[in-house]
Formats: C-alpha cells, sequence, structure tokens
C-alpha cells in the first residue's frame, strides 16, 4: 500500500439530510495521477541544477552550523577519530564545538557527519593529485554537501513526486507543492547546506510512509526501524518524532518477530550514536551540549531538558506566522496542509498510521520546538527546527488541496500556484543566495 491509501477510511458528510462519501483516496480508489518518467527527469533535473549552481559560501561568515560538522567529517576520514583539533588548527576556529577534557569535538547529530564521508573522500583524493596534502576548505565543503544532503534529498524528491500524484489528481497541484519543497521553502536551504534539518524530514517520512503501507513480512520492519532511529541521528531534535513513530510502529506491527525486527533496526542507528556519544563525551548517553565550548550557546542548553524550559506563546505562533521566518508566510501553499489536518481528524482511521499519524507527528514537533528556550534558531531562512516536519507538512497540503480542487478547482489552482511563486521568492532567493537571515532583520529577503 502507498500513500494514496494512507487516508485509508473514508469519511462522510451531511448533505441535505443524507449521507455523502467524500472521494478520498483509498488503496482501491486512487484520485491522482502519476507523473511520466521523462516529466520526473525534468523537474529533477530543474531542481539538480538550480542546487548545484547557487554554492552559497560566505568565508567570513564561517557558518558553525555546517563548518563543525565538515570539520568532524574530516577528523573521522582522515584520523578516524572525531576530534576537531587539527582541523581547527587547519581551517581556523569554529563555533558550535564541545570541550571536553582538553579536545575539541562537534555537538551535532552525527548522520550528515557519515553521509559527508564519501564526499570528503572525493575531495581529499582530488586534492592529493593536485599535490596538496589536504583539499581547500571550500572544496571540502562543496563535495561534503554533495554527498551529506544534495544526493540523498534528490534521490528523495524523485521518490516522492509520484507519491504526491497519487494523492492529489491535478499534476499542476502535485508539481506546484514538489517544487515548493525542493525550491519555494526552506527545505531549498536546507538540503543544499551540510545540515541535518532536511535530511531528518526524509527520514522521518519514509519511516511514516513504512508504517503506514503495514508491511507484512517481520523482516520488513527492519527498514522501518533504521529509519525512525536514523532520524534522530540526523537532528537530535527529531527524538520527539522518532517516540511518537516508534510507538506507532510497535503498535502496527504484528506479532512478536515483527516487533523484535523493528527494535532491531532501531538499535542500528542508536548503537552507532551512543558509540559516538562515549568517543566524543565520555558517555553513550549523553550528547555534548552540555559541554559546549561557547558559553553563550551553552546557557542555552543548559535550561531544562537539553533547552526545552518551558513552552514560548511567542515561538508557537512566529514559528508559524511571523513576516520574517513564519513557515506559512515563506510558503504559502502549505496552507493547504490546515485543510488536510481538518480532513485527516474527521476519518476514521487510527491514530497508528497514515494521516493522523501525519497529524500527531507534526503537531507534536511543533509543539516541542516553541518550548525551546533557543526556538528562533539563531540566523536562518524560515522556521529552521520545524524543516523535519517539512515532508509530512507537503503530504497534508496535499490531501488539503485535492479537497479544494473538487469545489473550486480555478481558485484552489490559483492560489497554489501564487503560493509556489511566493515561496520561490521569499525563501528560494535567501536560499540560493544567503540562507542565514539575521534575527534582526524584519523581512524574509536580506
Amino acid at each position: 500500500m502507498h500513500p494514496q491509501g494512507l487516508l485509508s477510511t473514508p469519511y462522510t458528510m451531511q448533505v441535505t439530510g443524507q449521507q455523502r462519501q467524500e472521494p478520498i483516496a483509498t488503496p482501491e480508489r486512487k484520485v491522482g495521477s502519476t507523473p511520466s518518467f521523462s516529466r520526473r527527469i525534468v523537474m529533477l533535473l530543474l531542481v539538480m541544477m538550480t542546487w548545484l549552481y547557487s554554492f552559497s559560501y560566505q568565508p567570513i561568515l564561517h557558518n558553525p552550523n555546517e563548518m563543525v560538522r565538515l570539520y568532524a567529517t574530516a577528523a573521522l576520514v582522515e584520523t578516524a577519530s572525531y576530534q576537531i583539533d587539527p582541523m581547527r588548527k587547519r581551517w581556523g576556529w569554529v563555533n558550535d564545538a564541545e570541550l571536553f577534557k582538553g579536545h575539541f569535538f562537534s555537538v551535532k547529530g552525527p548522520l550528515t557527519t557519515w553521509l559527508a564521508a564519501p564526499g570528503y573522500v572525493i575531495a581529499l583524493g582530488i586534492a592529493k593529485l593536485q599535490g596538496q596534502p589536504h583539499p581547500k576548505l571550500s572544496h571540502a565543503l562543496w563535495w561534503s554537501r554533495l554527498s551529506s544532503t544534495i544526493v540523498p534529498t534528490l534521490l528523495f524528491l524523485w521518490w516522492l513526486l509520484p507519491l504526491l500524484g497519487e494523492v492529489i489528481s491535478v499534476p499542476l497541484g502535485r508539481d506546484a507543492l514538489w517544487l515548493t519543497l525542493a525550491l519555494g521553502s526552506n527545505g531549498f536551504a536546507y538540503s543544499v547546506m551540510m545540515v541535518s534539518h532536511m535530511i531528518a524530514g526524509v527520514c522521518a517520512y519514509i519511516a511514516w510512509q513504512r508504517i503506514s503501507s503495514k508491511p507484512d513480512h517481520p523482516k520488513a520492519w527492519l527498514y522501518t526501524g533504521i529509519w525512525i532511529a536514523a532520524t534522530t541521528a540526523a537532528e537530535y531534535t527529531g527524538v520527539v518524532i522518532s517516540v511518537v513513530l516508534m510507538v506507532a510502529a510497535l503498535m502496527q506491527a504484528r506479532g512478536t518477530k515483527s516487533r523484535g525486527w523493528l527494535i532491531a533496526g532501531a538499535m542500528i542507528p542508536t548503537t552507532l550514536v551512543m558509540h559516538m556519544q562515549w568517543a566524543c563525551f565520555g558517555n553513550p548517553l549523553s550528547p555534548g551540549h552540555l559541554h559546549m565550548e561557547n558559553p553563550s550557546f551553552r546557557q542555552f542548553h543548559e535550561r531544562g531538558v537539553f533547552g526545552a524550559d518551558h513552552f514560548y506563546p511567542e515561538a508557537a505562533s512566529q514559528l508559524l506566522l511571523s513576516p520574517t521566518f513564519g513557515l506559512f508566510v515563506l510558503s504559502p501553499i502549505l496552507l493547504f496542509g490546515l485543510l488536510g489536518i481538518w480532513r485527516c481528524l474527521r476519518s476514521a482511521q487510527p491514530w497508528t498510521s497514515g494521516g493522523k499519524l501525519a497529524v500527531l507527528t507534526v503537531g507534536l514537533m511543533w509543539f516541542e520546538c516553541a518550548w525551546l528556550s533557543n526556538w528562533r534558531g539563531g540566523w536562518t531562512v524560515g522556521p529552521r527546527y520545524l524543516t523535519p516536519i517539512l515532508p509530512l507538512m507537503v503530504w497534508l497540503s496535499a490531501t488539503g488541496l485535492q479537497w479544494a480542487f473538487e469545489r473550486q478547482r480555478l481558485v484552489a489552482s490559483a492560489w497554489a500556484w501564487a503560493g509556489l511563486v511566493i515561496g520561490l521568492v521569499l525563501a528560494g532567493l535567501p536560499s540560493a543566495i544567503y540562507p542565514h537571515v539575521p534575527e534582526t532583520m524584519t523581512r524574509p529577503i536580506p
């Protein structure tokens, strides 16, 4: 079963005293259309060329969110260690580092660091062929970005387009949402930088899709567990997503064997992360945020539980509605996601799969971010801490847009494409040129 069946039980509406069944996608009835192979190629090439052309790199900024990951990748490849001391001597000081027993480490979730290793190996090999002991920082960053975020996300987008086509019946609407994810939202910025937010979103979406498809073979749950735990391996704040999806998966898996394979799969990324934390911080159960070198950064993480100290009402609203970085302001087509949420909540399906599980995952992640003392996230394009739920929000928007198409196709089409154009300008341009909009800015474009 594919996502066309994730709204698995149609709900009914009261119309003039009679029950009318809503035309929702089911396993037996697809409401959408599948894009042709050539269309998928053209759209993917459009995104790939845009991403590769717009190599945003500001040496004076030395973006710590990705540079500390690059340093860790270089250390892992060159010294088989997570200590970034040699890289700091080579390329200069970098923020977001942890100081533990006289050595420096990255405090970030390690998945992006691991994924960048093949790219860095290529950069290192090219440098040695040119007679250099190590690559230039910009060259190392380009190749590391390629293998850690760009290629994995492009593969995800290739897989996602036909699945969106099974949810929404109008190809232009399907394409508008897909392009929003790739070029018209902060998904653009965090797919082309060596950071974790979009990779966490990819892992979460695939895990959710696998749970909702309810695989019959017990061993299939092994891969579901891997994707669930990989979400947190990429982004520590994704632990809420992993917990929600793991509980749902345990309830959906049938029999002891299926649950055993699920747990075994989840333990693979979990064990690797624990080994990294033991190697870096001396404790397999402790991330390094409490040992941050920079005291101004450390103060945020010392509050409450790793920085989550209390609910910030302004965060709850501004993450979505801020004129500078709000999710719905920068990518207004995602407002159809509210219709999708309403539609899923009215369905009779359980909370452990499909649309309701998507709503639960999105809602709890948004709620978690509203508890973070550093909820703003620094210099960003859009709400970067919400990026892990962006693919799920696109799917919810597809269900809402389909509902709108069935009632007012012309109006829905106009709003969808207007929303895409706005997203390309407000989120796409900063992502391509300078994806570090300062907190002091009052508009999304610097």
